[in-house]
């Protein structure tokens, strides 16, 4: 291997918690891990004097849960109001309060930085929760407190969209995934009705005068992706809880809804989304839901329906009906897998032009190593937040979830990709787990597996 290395990790979200005194808005709580990370690197470089970048992909702050208050405190419940201002000022605030609650995780990234050889480098790129890095003021601001300036300013990079070097490729991937959460010119995000703010996209806006609020009531509620799954996994457990995330979700959903439910270009729709609306003609809803298997189906078509006009914009193939459409679940699992189908597709794409033979995506949450066809390859960084795979979860799983969040508090995988290079400069891609549980596909096959992979292979085919 050469003397480089690459490393890569997403989605943290860092808000405005911490260990004296969390805020349930904040969901990042690996602070040791994450600073034990950035020391075995440095060791590992300084040992084998190698060049080392680390590169957070998109989601480092959760700017979007933060208020821009001038003096915070993290016990009160702020108004959707305090988290709207998206200004420049607005935005150091919100940066300032993060870094005084996360004091040892930018002391940490300051010590990294290392300008005498081996060199060690940070770039980091926006995302859709922390596009404030947009602004000037806030990478100045960044600088300082990171002690990025003078002879260590060029080790500080950012990027306002992607980076494309070294054989590597590596978005975030929010403007490939959900039409909610696309910005319409990411590179220069501006309020095109008021250039001192900046455009938030209905997914945003949805966080801001929803999630923040709901957030206090289930934690966990903004760790399942997309928000069209998480309405379907909560209709496994609650038709009423998931009805009130369903009415105020699609309320943001471009071409649904202007302002009122009545807003439906179909008169059977917005019928049917009034009824959901009031209070007592929803409830005989629930009750039929329940009681009537044809009517539920009928229903979750109804429902996708409305839910895909918020969803993926080109999706490789039309998402198709689930086999069981008696089971809510099964949707969520469709959901899910579009959005990372369209990841892998687009990464396919682009190791097919020539642009590069390792892809790194994130935005998902979910992590994901595969090499294709061609033989580069595609990895999602998944996030370093709580995280169950509860894709394929019963529906017992999946209540005890909600009635039991607590147990589920400190289930993390920490993933994190490693790029080396060898003799001739080709990248060769690792996704590792510092939590050291691994990840499914890592798993070692019983001896009747080995022989049914075997046989897949010698078939042409995949064993899954």
């Amino acid at each position: 291997m050469t003397g480089k290395l690459k490393i890569v990790i997403s989605d943290l979200h860092i808000g405005a918690g911490d260990f004296a005194a969390p805020n349930p808005l904040d969901d990042f709580t690996p602070y040791h891990e994450f600073t034990r990370l950035l020391e075995e690197i440095k060791m590992e470089g300084k040992r084998d004097q190698k060049e080392v970048e680390f590169i957070i992909n998109g989601d480092l702050f959760e700017f979007l849960q933060v208020p821009a208050a001038e003096v915070f405190d993290p016990h009160a419940e702020y108004p959707p109001a305090a988290y709207r201002d998206s200004s420049a000022e607005a935005s150091v605030r919100r940066l300032n309060i993060i870094a005084e609650r996360h004091a040892p995780i930018f002391a940490a990234l300051s010590d990294f930085i290392h300008a005498e050889p081996p060199v060690r480098r940070l770039t980091i790129i926006k995302g859709n929760h922390d596009v404030n890095l947009y602004w000037p003021q806030v990478k100045i601001r960044l600088r300082e407190l990171l002690g990025a300036t003078g002879v260590r300013s060029s080790l500080l990079l950012f990027a306002e969209e992607f980076i494309n070097r070294e054989a590597m490729y590596i978005e975030h991937g929010h403007q490939r995934t959900e039409k909610i959460n696309r910005f319409p010119n990411f590179r220069h995000p501006i309020d095109p009705d008021n250039p001192e703010q900046l455009y938030y996209p209905p997914g945003s806006q949805f966080i801001l005068d929803y999630f923040n609020q709901a957030e206090r009531q289930i934690w966990w509620i903004d760790n399942v992706k997309p928000i069209t799954a998480l309405i379907w996994y909560t209709l496994a457990w609650d038709f009423n809880l998931a009805m009130r995330l369903f009415l105020q979700f699609v309320r943001y959903v471009p071409g649904l809804l202007a302002g009122s439910l009545a807003a439906s270009a179909n008169d059977a729709d917005a019928d049917w989304l009034a009824q959901l609306q009031d209070e007592s003609r929803r409830q005989e809803v629930a009750r039929q839901y329940a009681a009537d298997p044809a009517f539920r189906r009928q229903f979750h078509r109804r429902l996708a329906q409305v839910l895909r006009n918020a969803g993926l914009p080109d999706a490789p193939r039309p998402l198709s009906e689930p086999e069981d459409e008696d089971d809510p679940l099964a949707f969520a699992r469709a959901e899910q897998e579009a959005l990372q189908s369209v990841l892998r597709r687009d990464a396919a794409a682009i190791i097919a032009e020539g642009r590069a033979k390792v892809v790194l995506f994130a935005h998902t949450h979910r992590p994901a190593f595969e090499q294709l066809p061609d033989g580069g390859y595609y990895i999602n960084t998944g996030t370093w937040l709580w995280e169950e795979d509860m894709s394929r979860a019963s529906k017992e799983a999946w209540f005890d979830l909600f009635e039991h969040p607590e147990k589920y508090l400190h289930t993390q995988r920490l993933p994190y990709a490693r790029i080396d290079y060898d003799a001739a400069g080709n990248p060769v891609p690792q996704l590792l787990d510092f939590s050291g549980r691994g990840f499914e596909w890592e798993r070692s096959l019983s001896f009747w597996e080995k022989i049914m992979a075997w046989l897949y292979r010698l078939f042409g085919a995949e064993y899954r």
